[in-house]
């Protein structure tokens, strides 16, 4: 995909940081981008503690954004760097 102005790039690196970070972290991105936008839209984004809860490793997600497993299970498995810190692509 290509974008025609240095702030489309930046907001399709944004985009695609979220898709990645939230695979990486054991979801459905397409399910878990319509979960958040559909949140952020009705949301006080000056909630910062309500703001975590909306990151791709919190366990506030809704089990219908988390991948299934092969057996059938939801996959609540959260990636982490060596550290422990959890796992995210791009940057701001």
């Amino acid at each position: 995909m290509f974008s025609n102005t240095p702030r489309g790039a930046r907001s399709t690196a944004v985009l695609y940081s979220i898709m990645e970070t939230a695979t990486a972290n054991g979801l459905n991105a397409p399910k878990y981008l319509e979960w958040l936008l559909d949140t952020l839209a009705v949301a006080d984004t000056l909630d910062e503690a309500f703001l975590d809860q909306l990151t791709p490793w919190s366990e506030a997600i809704p089990d219908f954004c988390r991948m299934e497993s092969k057996s059938g299970e939801t996959n609540k498995h959260q990636c982490s760097t060596e550290n422990g810190a959890p796992v995210s692509f791009g940057g701001t």
